[in-house]
């Protein structure tokens, strides 16, 4: 991982529960707050997490905290420093193979500095994506697996996803 101080940074926000952390890689931290609305956008998809007051982070993966262009990645990473809650976000266009290989790949790099959180995978789809059956899947369903050993699980709509930080915890 490019960003070697990822873990710094979110105990850093974890132990002041401080929405103005100064972060050693300051291009990966998008924001850091209690806003209302999470929304992450490219493309006309969207990923939206309604917050009920929570500090939560919000992270630039692809380009940012892994910026190596030979390593599959997702977009952002949404942090719940409060609710102790991580989201992988994916905003893909059609190609629902190469973002399962992207949320894979950060979840193996990520997984280990979060492993007091749960963790989820979100990735948003084009509404032309042509879906397989992916409870039969072997790589969906290992993706689904390792996110459900963190307490959370692996989603996949087209068009957004908009959820509430309530609904994740259960």
């Amino acid at each position: 991982m490019d960003c070697s101080h990822l873990a710094e940074c979110i105990q850093s926000i974890e132990s002041t529960q401080d929405r103005y952390v100064e972060c050693q890689m300051p291009q990966c931290l998008k924001s850091c707050d209690t806003r209302r609305i999470i929304a992450v956008e490219e493309n006309k998809k969207r990923y939206t997490l309604q917050n009920s007051g929570d500090v939560i982070a919000v992270y630039r993966v692809d380009g940012q905290m892994i910026a190596s262009a030979d390593r599959v990645k997702c977009d952002n990473m949404i942090v719940d420093v409060t609710s102790l809650l991580a989201v992988l976000v994916e905003l893909k266009g059609t190609n629902l193979r190469h973002a399962l290989s992207q949320i894979e790949n950060t979840y193996n790099n990520v997984s280990l500095m979060l492993k007091r959180y749960r963790l989820y995978g979100r990735i948003v789809t084009s509404a032309r994506t042509n879906v397989p059956n992916l409870k039969t899947d072997p790589q969906y369903m290992r993706i689904q697996k390792a996110f459900m050993k963190h307490g959370g699980n692996l989603r996949t709509r087209t068009n957004g996803i908009s959820e509430c930080v309530d609904e994740l915890n259960g």
